[in-house]
């Protein structure tokens, strides 16, 4: 069986995410222009794509932090809180794609759009769930707080209305081609955010590693100094038996 080293193999990692996030990139790049929005649909695409993997992202870090209550997978709580950390990267991204592009598009930003507050109620709750789930230290308590995340933000996004953001433009579009580049589009930075997500839990056994080494190191001089004890110990029993005369 064919075997892609590129993607199996950790020390590819590092180059695989560039690699997704160069050709998101150049495939904004190279959409063509919108009758409407003109060239500004190129950041209006890479926009909704950053979007749209952070809520994915968001929901396999709920759903990895569910299935650690169950099975207390140490890979499942790794992935649940690389995933919710990615997830807050790329939604900071969007936060800053929606700035540029709504000043390029329409030539300002209405701060009270419901879908942007909704962002940054995310965005802030987020970056506070990862902060308490580091230092409480507890793996139970990081899944059951990433599970109830996912459902809040999923909550906070679903009640938002639409003031000046449009609903659903993309698949809405008659248009082929304007269909096709963003799911592209979308597939790369999906392919890059997975596996920065690797990395970073690649990182997580790396540190485990370590400190597991740095333990068994701290044990073998003691381990070494129990041996000589006892070795130096019988040493002398056996010394004093041999100078014991039996009458």
């Amino acid at each position: 069986m064919l075997k892609i080293s590129f993607l199996s193999e950790t020390r590819y990692i590092p180059s695989s995410i560039v690699v997704g996030a160069v050709s998101a990139i150049v495939l904004s790049l190279l959409t063509p222009n919108e009758a409407t929005l003109g060239p500004s649909i190129k950041l209006v695409f890479l926009h909704g794509a950053s979007i749209w993997v952070a809520l994915i992202l968001l929901t396999i870090s709920g759903v990895c932090g569910l299935g650690y209550l169950f099975s207390h997978s140490e890979s499942l709580i790794e992935w649940s809180r690389g995933s919710l950390i990615a997830s807050m990267i790329l939604m900071a991204i969007t936060g800053v794609l929606a700035l540029v592009s709504a000043y390029i598009a329409w030539g300002g930003m209405y701060w009270r759009e419901p879908r942007f507050v909704a962002l940054v109620e995310m965005l802030a709750f987020g970056s506070l769930i990862i902060a308490v789930g580091i230092l409480s230290g507890s793996k139970l308590f990081t899944g059951a707080i990433n599970l109830f995340y996912m459902a809040a933000a999923w909550f906070l996004l679903n009640r938002a209305g639409l003031v000046m953001h449009p609903k659903d433009p993309i698949f809405t579009s008659s248009s082929t081609v304007m269909k096709v580049f963003p799911i592209l589009i979308t597939i790369s930075l999906f392919f890059a955010s997975i596996q920065f997500v690797r990395y970073l839990t690649m990182g997580n056994h790396t540190i485990t590693y370590l400190r597991q080494s740095r333990r068994l190191e701290r044990c073998e001089p003691l381990k070494e100094r129990g041996a000589l004890s006892r070795h130096t110990g019988n040493q002398r029993t056996e010394s004093k038996l041999g100078g014991t005369r039996l009458e």
